[in-house]
């Protein structure tokens, strides 16, 4: 993996750090209440989106357990492949701290990097095309490639 794209293992796992990166990371405001669905846009940079993508692979083509993605300014992002059912759930533990898991199934998880290889400047690609944001999901993630 690219080292300068933040990438590292940890315990053996894939491990991203782009605390320090330049990436664009907007929180939305809640939507849809009861509900209370959170927002997240990250427009990564073509380096940043192809150590996803690797990233992403060892999870859903490689069965690698998980992956952690720390963004920095308090959100870290795990992404893990599910046998039944996926979700994105956010988690808020200390006034400045979120933890979002992203789970989806490896046919969801394959066609996610597939989308994500063929993601030109400009373009998006939304959580919610993945995952049914209905009973349990409280996050709604966006990628995009920004530069």
């Amino acid at each position: 993996m690219q080292q300068d794209a933040g990438c590292a293992r940890t315990l053996g796992m894939p491990y991203l750090n782009w605390s320090e990166k330049e990436l664009k990371l907007e929180v939305l405001p809640e939507r849809d209440p009861p509900q209370q669905i959170t927002g997240l846009r990250l427009g990564l940079d073509e380096r940043l989106l192809e150590a996803l993508v690797l990233s992403l692979e060892e999870i859903f083509l490689q069965e690698e357990p998980e992956l952690r993605l720390s963004l920095g300014r308090g959100w870290t992002l795990f992404w893990k492949s599910r046998q039944e059912g996926a979700r994105a759930l956010l988690a808020h533990p200390e006034p400045d701290v979120w933890v979002g898991t992203i789970g989806l199934e490896k046919v969801q998880g394959k066609r996610l990097v597939s989308d994500l290889k063929k993601l030109e400047t400009g373009q998006w690609i939304y959580l919610s095309q993945f995952v049914d944001l209905g009973t349990l999901s409280n996050l709604d993630l966006s990628l995009g490639r920004c530069c």
